[in-house]
This record gives C-alpha cells, structure tokens and sequence, in this order.
C-alpha cells in the first residue's frame, strides 16, 4: 500500500512538472492588466418542464473582462443581454410561447491549457451567475378540442407570469486561437423557479459564441 501511494506521488509530480512548461500563463504574474472585449453568442434554450416542451434560439452579446489571477487560473467576469424562451404544450389545454430578454451577469474562472508563447490552447470554465428579466411579449392559445370559441390567442408582458430573477451555473470549455480569439461552448442551468407562481420549472440551455478582446 505505501509502494503504491509512493509510485502515485512521484507519478503526480512529474506530470505536473511536465504540464507546468504547457500549462498556459504558468509562469506569468498576476499583476497582468485586464483586458477587455466583446461576447457573441447564440444559444439554445429550454424549461425543466418534462413534456410539450420546444425549445428554441436566442442570443446573448454583450461586454467580457479577463484577470490573470495565478498560475493557469484566470478570473472573466460578463455582462450580457440575452433573449431567450421556449414553447409549451399541454394537451387539451394550452399552448405557451414564451419571450423575454434579460441582463446577465457571469463571473467565469477560467484554467487555460496550451502554449503560452501562441497565446493558444483549451480552456474550461465554471461560472456562477444572475439574471435579471427585463421585458418580453408572450402568448397563450387554448387548445380545447370541444368547444373551439375557448381558443384564443392571448398575449402578455412575459414577467407577469414569470420571475425576474435567476441565480445558476455555466460550466463550458474552449478554445484561444491567439490573444485576441477565444471559441465557446457552454451549457447552463438555472436554480430558482421561473414562475412567480407554484411552477417548480427551471431554466436550462446551451451557448456557443465567440470572444474578441482588444
């Protein structure tokens, strides 16, 4: 047993010796200035809710920072505006078509792999984040299948119905192509209910985009 705990050990520690010369900003100081940039992404949204649920597109742009903090851990805090929704079925009932646009803030940790003298290589990232809605127009069609005078579009301010806040992770892996390029793709989900009512659904979806900074 403590061969084998010995043999582990030394095995980590040239692994991470080796790794240390590719790990990406290893060697540089976290008195590195900010840099700043913009965020284009276009996203693929959904509910929690189990059936009659469509999801649809949306996008998310907006202003991106990025922190050399130690080592390859980088700190890349962002705010987005996004627009976001879904469809919903229930049949014999209704249908939903849900809008709405929000403001978003993420506060990314970033470990970035790759070669440092490029400004290249992979990333992966976990970010917390908080959602604010701001306005959106949806609808409401019944679907009663006897007696069709029921079945009326109606429309309504989207936060009426749901929340304005929202609190979730995104956890996402990339790609710099040089100091300038970064590639992402990222998934998210939400933890707080998105009905202001009872409804116990949540937010979930995925984001893939671009980053540019200056």
């Amino acid at each position: 047993m403590k061969k084998s705990i010995f043999v582990i050990f030394i095995l980590l520690f040239f692994s991470q010796e080796g790794f240390s010369q590719i790990e990406y900003g290893y060697e540089r100081s976290s008195k590195e200035p900010w840099k700043y940039g913009v965020v284009a992404n276009g996203t693929y949204d959904w509910s929690t809710q189990n059936q009659g649920v469509t999801k649809k597109f949306g996008f998310k742009a907006g202003f991106v920072a990025e922190k050399h903090l130690i080592y390859n851990i980088y700190f890349q805090p962002a705010l987005t505006l996004s627009k976001k929704g879904f469809e919903s079925t229930v049949t014999n009932g209704y249908e939903s078509k849900i809008n709405g646009y929000f403001l978003s803030f993420d506060a990314a940790i970033q470990l970035k792999f790759g070669d440092e003298r490029l400004n290249r290589g992979f990333l992966i990232t976990l970010a917390p984040y908080f959602t604010y809605g701001l306005w959106g127009n949806s609808s409401q069609k019944g679907l009663n299948p006897i007696n069709k005078d029921y079945n009326q579009t109606t429309t309504f301010n989207t936060f009426d119905i749901l929340s304005h806040e929202d609190i979730g992770f995104v956890l996402g892996a990339g790609y710099d192509f040089n100091k300038h390029w970064e590639v992402v793709a990222n998934y998210y989900f939400g933890l707080l209910k998105m009905y202001s009512y009872g409804n116990n659904q949540r937010w979930r979806g995925f984001n893939v985009g671009l980053e540019y900074y200056f």
